[in-house]
């Protein structure tokens, strides 16, 4: 800042720097309090953000929160120099709004909470066997049929679990909401990667266009409670991929990320094992497990994604599970993230080439019980997944790991402020 800049009355001066990723990386800053102003030195407006993070947090607290506090009668910061930038690029939070769903004002919150905490990534999971969560114009019947269950099981502060005997539903995003979430993100400087579950934990899609499923004639429903099943996207079925491919296709109308996660966990091959046409192209590729119809669909989806400028995301399983084709998925270029075992799928994904995410199941799955105190007695866990557990526990140190995250899952959510409450502070701790 020059002397006619102070004369002018600047108090911050910002000083955007191309050499600075260099020292500070992309997200990185300069913070330079004195008694004569504030310098901050960035190169890019993600710095520039996240040190106007660091100012509100030095504030009174009514500033970050927006409200007046009449005890508050001066604004000061201390003089003082930071040089600062993340550890990792990938700092991420997941939601699951398939088993409980939030509204477009609830996610945002967490948004902004995410942004004063530097997270950068809103890892977005909008379908499960309990509920498909946005429109689908092609498919209608997705949200019509598949975001309805028939009940829910959940846990209240007040009244602790209990089964709510009616049905859960129709809840889900229209198109504009989710636009609408993406650029109050992207505001933030938060990139939303939305996360369709596939081909296992697609009970719900399944229940709308069963035609799609190795059992068309079978029974079919959207699941009451959390676990694992059989229903699964028929992978050798050449329409029910373009079903898949038809369904991205409207996603990344909605989602500009790069990413795209196609889950990939938790898929029992008892179907495929038991379909015809999963036979014929089990002889046809001469394979040696049935997972590796797993790997070949991952493959599929992957080259069809490159295509559209994006990149594939999955869960561990697709590396860790007994008979996956390894060679095939390093081909992928797939983002692993490694939820259990965590540290055995960033070996393997370091092996690959390929990047990985720790978001270590227990620690980092943040909807697990901290204690069994009270209305929590009934939550998944022992009580050993508290906030030292969660704050201790650091991420494997390999090569290709790219960066953590804070998992929580929401078959047990009755109200935003359950989520809330399990959640923080160990989001914070991550």
């Amino acid at each position: 800042a020059t002397a006619a800049d102070r004369a002018a009355g600047a108090v911050i001066t910002l000083r955007q720097m191309k050499d600075a990723t260099n020292i500070y990386g992309q997200e990185g800053y300069r913070l330079t309090v004195t008694p004569e102003g504030v310098t901050i030195d960035a190169a890019t407006a993600t710095g520039f953000f996240y040190a106007f993070a660091s100012i509100n947090k030095m504030l009174p607290a009514c500033v970050a929160a927006g409200v007046r506090d009449a005890g508050v009668t001066r604004f000061e910061l201390p003089c003082l120099t930071v040089t600062d930038g993340p550890r990792f690029p990938y700092r991420g939070f997941m939601l699951d709004v398939a088993r409980h769903f939030f509204t477009v004002d609830e996610i945002k919150r967490m948004l902004d909470l995410m942004a004063v905490y530097k997270l950068n990534k809103f890892h977005f999971h909008l379908t499960e066997d309990q509920g498909w969560r946005w429109e689908v114009k092609k498919y209608p019947r997705l949200t019509s049929v598949g975001s309805v269950a028939s009940n829910t099981y959940v846990t209240s502060m007040q009244h602790g679990a209990y089964w709510t005997n009616r049905p859960y539903g129709p809840y889900f995003s229209a198109r504009a909401e989710l636009k609408d979430i993406v650029a109050y993100a992207a505001e933030r400087h938060i990139e939303v990667i939305p996360e369709i579950d596939m081909p296992g934990h697609f009970s719900a899609a399944m229940a709308a266009y069963p035609q799609f499923s190795c059992n068309p004639s079978g029974p079919h429903r959207v699941e009451t409670w959390g676990g694992v099943f059989t229903d699964v996207l028929n992978v050798a079925d050449p329409k029910a991929v373009r079903f898949v491919k038809d369904i991205l296709d409207e996603l990344m109308d909605i989602f500009p990320s790069k990413n795209i996660h196609i889950g990939g966990d938790e898929c029992p091959t008892t179907a495929w094992e038991n379909n015809k046409q999963c036979q014929e192209m089990y002889k046809r590729l001469n394979l040696t497990s049935y997972r590796q119809l797993q790997t070949h669909f991952i493959d599929e989806i992957s080259t069809y994604l490159r295509s559209k400028g994006r990149k594939i995301s999955v869960w561990n399983e697709t590396v860790t599970e007994k008979g996956a084709d390894l060679q095939l998925m390093k081909k992928t270029g797939a983002t692993v993230y490694c939820w259990v075992p965590a540290r055995r799928g960033a070996e393997i994904a370091n092996e690959l080439g390929l990047p990985s995410i720790y978001t270590v199941y227990g620690p980092y799955y943040i909807n697990r019980a901290p204690s069994k105190e009270g209305w929590m007695a009934t939550l998944p866990g022992n009580g050993s997944d508290h906030l030292k557990a969660t704050y201790e526990n650091q991420p494997t140190d390999f090569k290709h790991s790219i960066g953590v995250q804070g998992t929580f899952w929401t078959e047990h959510v009755a109200t935003a402020d359950v989520m809330e409450h399990l959640a923080l502070p160990r989001l914070i701790a991550i």
